[in-house]
């Protein structure tokens, strides 16, 4: 009994700071089980990140090309594929779908890998 009470405690203090941030202008989402969380952020950045750091391609030109969108997808299904097998539940219905929207809204953006490349660090 005592462990749900500390959970309830919990969870009202994490809605009260999310509500603080929200007020703030931040758009806020409280998820039950972060690793399936981060796991999703990360199979984002598999698919995008190191693809644009080898071609120098900024992220939405890599959906651009055939190759190159190819290469994305199969990282992706690597990524699903090993979350899968750890018990992770990733937070959207069709990954490689979702990096392939992220790659086009965020299609100016040089990525922090390929930032580091250009930069040589």
């Amino acid at each position: 009994m005592a462990g749900l009470k500390i959970k309830s405690q919990a969870s009202k203090k994490l809605d009260e700071i999310a509500k603080v941030f929200e007020r703030a202008g931040f758009q806020m989402k409280l998820a039950e089980n972060i690793e399936d969380l981060i796991w999703s952020k990360l199979v984002i950045n598999i698919g995008i990140n190191a693809l644009t750091a080898i071609t120098r391609l900024n992220n939405g030109r890599l959906i651009e090309f055939a190759g190159t969108e190819a290469i994305l997808e199969e990282a992706v299904r690597e990524a699903i594929y090993v979350a899968d097998a750890k018990g992770i539940k990733l937070i959207f219905d069709d990954p490689v779908k979702k990096v392939k929207d992220v790659a086009n809204a965020t299609g100016g953006n040089v990525s922090s890998m390929l930032q580091d490349v250009l930069k040589k660090r």
